[in-house]
């Protein structure tokens, strides 16, 4: 089982590794044919393969120190459990009368007790062995969720500034903005209505719900905050025309 379980663990390395070099050359490519410096991004496929390939390597071998572990810890369950059944069998065989045909009486003896030794030792072990398995699994279950996360967060590291919002800092074009106003317009009195059936939910089991400091109403466009400021500008005489 051991053999096996390495290989396993050996063949699943091989094959996330080649996964991960398939989205490199993916990425290299989709990033190249939108425009983006392809220089650049032969750069971040570099450090992120490195970056990457260290992490991967780390995880898999505690993988197989994992594993390793589980079923050295299974042996030594395995080991009093065996060797317990077998201490009647070794009595009577060590019992059995002295004098002409002792080795045989001694074969025999052990022959028949080991027998119902062993029958009762396989079940109980059987089902030990089938638990540390299923522990083992688990544990290497646990390790691959951690290799995942470590995968994306290497990944998100590297390349998301290429797909992260660029436009921070610069103004935003007046018709998607309109369209975003407009969006939310649309849906404030779909999410009022909302807000009263989930108060009315609430109350019918006995839910408080506290009560917030602001209230939204409406939703006001950059026109109408522009035409507000404009009449307080002129009612305090800091319009100026140019």
């Amino acid at each position: 089982m051991d053999g096996a379980v390495r290989n396993l663990i050996n063949e699943s390395e091989r094959q996330v590794v080649g996964l991960l070099a398939d989205v490199d050359r993916k990425l290299l490519n989709g990033f190249c044919d939108v425009g983006v410096d392809r220089a650049r991004i032969i750069s971040m496929v570099n450090i992120s393969s490195s970056n990457r390939s260290n992490a991967i390597r780390t995880r898999f071998n505690l993988m197989r120190e994992v594993a390793t572990e589980n079923q050295r810890e299974l042996s030594r369950s395995l080991l009093p459990k065996v060797q317990q059944s077998m201490r009647q069998s070794y009595a009577n065989t060590m019992n059995v009368p002295s004098g002409t045909g002792k080795f045989n009486r001694m074969k025999s003896a052990m022959h028949s007790t080991s027998r119902i030794a062993i029958d009762g030792l396989f079940e109980e072990c059987m089902k030990e062995l089938l638990d540390a398995i299923e522990k083992m699994v688990q544990n290497l279950g646990d390790q691959i969720d951690l290799l995942k996360d470590t995968i994306s967060k290497s990944l998100s590291s590297i390349y998301s500034i290429l797909w992260e919002d660029q436009n921070t800092g610069k103004t935003a074009d007046p018709a998607y903005v309109q369209k975003v106003l407009a969006c939310r317009a649309a849906y404030l009195p779909i999410l009022t209505e909302l807000r009263k059936k989930f108060d009315e939910v609430m109350e019918d089991m006995g839910i408080c719900r506290p009560t917030p400091d602001i209230e939204l109403e409406a939703v006001e466009t950059w026109e109408q905050a522009y035409a507000k400021k404009k009449q307080e500008a002129i009612a305090n005489g800091n319009l100026v025309e140019l």
